[in-house]
């Protein structure tokens, strides 16, 4: 692929999602008609829950009832290979007594089954009262009362199943035109949540969630090398139109085309080199570098399941350099369409958008009601979550993006045309990061060479490592407005019992000068 049609692509994926992107803050509810409430009996079930808390003594208590919906299609090569549809719905019951958490959940939804669930919650926290350190304190949050639903202008669950299989099997059938395409794979996945939350204070909110996701895998082979190439396709909280704008089948023959190429291309040089980073790629090292790195809990040593604790400190708010000026890393739960986003966190919290890192300092950080206190904030962030009524809500990361520079700012064409000798890399690879967040590798999905500001050919085998300030304080330029493109995370593990994490990160184009890049074998 040359130059050109590679920054022609990036240009249009961009523009494809501009529409989904630069919805302002709280317009989902003008997009869609907030529903008229809870799905029937929901809020009965609530109150027998909190009732029986409040009669054993509980100091707090709230109860989610869930119900949702999951539908995930697959294709490989001229066939359909599964379809899985389900249905789940309980409710979780979280109590403070004796100045400790207790939870308990079912999926009977009767008065005596919830009752019997809400007296085990309550006996669960009064007998891990005299292990806890100190009795849980939670930041003060006024009552809130409503109903909100994510923008989805087609509902993707009303589309007829021979429509899903179509789109997916037409990508698939494109992809394969190429004689070089051995394989190809293609998925569309689909979930709706309708969640009641009602709490002893006062709070009693109704949210419906839609998320959709589809994606294509291309499997290219010459001689005995085997390449893969993904389409990245960002995975969003909105209706069927998404799935219409990523374009499956007209995206296919260039990922083919991509595939094949890969087979072919030489070695990456090694050493330290400039690199130009795909927003799809930055993704997951946004995620993995600076997400999991400010989570409270991490930096407070309470959690350390999946990815270790963190090299961030308490006090380290206001003072850490954590990039260069051009990085400014914003934090949110309250943007239309990303995948994190909802209208109150699981404590009934609303939520809202902060930075994290502003001018390469790390200013912020998410919170809960119980970790806000410990940092020295007044209030939650609102990144209370629980992925299924069965779990505990606890903090997740929230939506993290790194931002669009301003007016100005340069083109990717520009970012490259500045570069005399380094690798341009798209997509997510393999990756490793030490338990502090801090010491890591990553590779990433397709590579090119930039040699005297030209994008000369495709490269293999490129692994680049870090330590994550001074990576990050590597960033020399971000491109300007209108090239964010939101890829995220749908299944981001943490805790124990684990649960599934789900956030969009955002970012531009961006340009790291003097990385270390070492060879890497598929």
């Amino acid at each position: 692929m040359n130059r050109r049609d590679f920054l022609r692509a990036s240009t249009s994926l961009a523009a494809a999602w501009g529409g989904l992107r630069s919805l302002p803050a709280g317009a989902a509810a003008a997009l869609a008609p907030p529903p008229e409430g809870a799905p029937e009996g929901f809020a009965d079930l609530a109150e027998v829950a909190l009732e029986v808390a409040r009669r054993l003594g509980a100091s707090y208590a709230d109860c989610r009832v869930v119900r949702s919906r999951s539908q995930d299609v697959r294709a490989r090569d001229r066939r359909v290979e599964s379809v899985r549809d389900e249905v789940d719905q309980g409710i979780g019951i979280r109590v403070i007594a004796g100045g400790a958490w207790g939870f308990a959940a079912t999926p009977r939804l009767d008065r005596d089954a919830v009752a019997r669930r809400a007296r085990d919650a309550v006996e669960s926290a009064r007998a891990t009262a005299p292990l806890r350190a100190a009795p849980v304190r939670l930041a003060p949050a006024e009552p809130v009362r409503g109903a909100w639903r994510t923008p989805a202008g087609t509902d993707p669950f009303a589309v007829p199943l021979d429509a899903k299989a179509e789109v997916l099997l037409a990508a698939c059938a494109e992809a394969l035109r190429n004689v070089r395409v051995t394989r190809a794979d293609a998925f569309l996945s689909l979930e709706r949540e309708e969640k009641w939350l009602a709490t002893s204070e006062g709070t009693r909110t109704f949210q419906e969630t839609v998320r959709t996701h589809p994606g294509l895998t291309v499997t290219a082979r010459r001689g005995g090398v085997v390449r893969r190439r993904t389409y990245q396709v960002p995975p969003l909280n909105v209706g069927w139109e998404h799935v219409l704008a990523s374009d499956l089948a007209g995206q296919a023959v260039r990922i083919g085309a991509e595939a094949h190429e890969h087979c072919l291309a030489p070695p990456a040089p090694t050493g330290p080199t400039t690199l130009v980073l795909s927003p799809s790629h930055l993704s997951l090292t946004i995620h993995e570098t600076i997400g999991h790195a400010t989570e409270a809990d991490r930096i407070l040593g309470w959690e350390a399941d999946y990815a270790g604790t963190s090299f961030v400190r308490p006090d380290d708010v206001g003072r850490l350099r954590y990039g260069s000026p051009q990085v400014h890393v914003v934090a949110d739960r309250d943007r239309p369409t990303l995948r994190g986003t909802c209208r109150w966190d699981d404590d009934g919290v609303p939520t809202g958008r902060w930075d994290l890192v502003r001018e390469g300092v790390l200013v912020g950080l998410p919170t809960t009601r119980e970790t806000a206190p410990l940092v020295g904030e007044a209030a939650s962030r609102g990144c209370c979550a629980a992925d299924s009524w069965a779990s505990f809500p606890f903090l997740k990361i929230p939506n993290v993006s790194l931002e669009e520079g301003p007016p100005g700012a340069p083109t990717l064409e520009e970012l490259v045309a500045d570069v005399d000798e380094g690798i341009l890399v798209d997509g997510r690879g393999s990756y490793s990061i030490d338990q502090q967040r801090l010491n890591f590798q990553f590779g990433g999905d397709a590579f090119w060479r930039i040699e005297g500001g030209r994008i000369t050919g495709m490269v293999r085998d490129v692994v680049y490592h870090g330590i994550t300030p001074a990576f990050w304080g590597a960033c020399d330029a971000v491109t300007g407005p209108g090239t964010l493109e939101p890829h995220g995370v749908t299944r981001d593990g943490k805790g124990q019992p684990g649960q599934r994490g789900q956030m969009s990160h955002g970012a531009p184009w961006a340009r790291f000068r003097g990385i270390e890049v070492g060879g890497g074998r598929a």
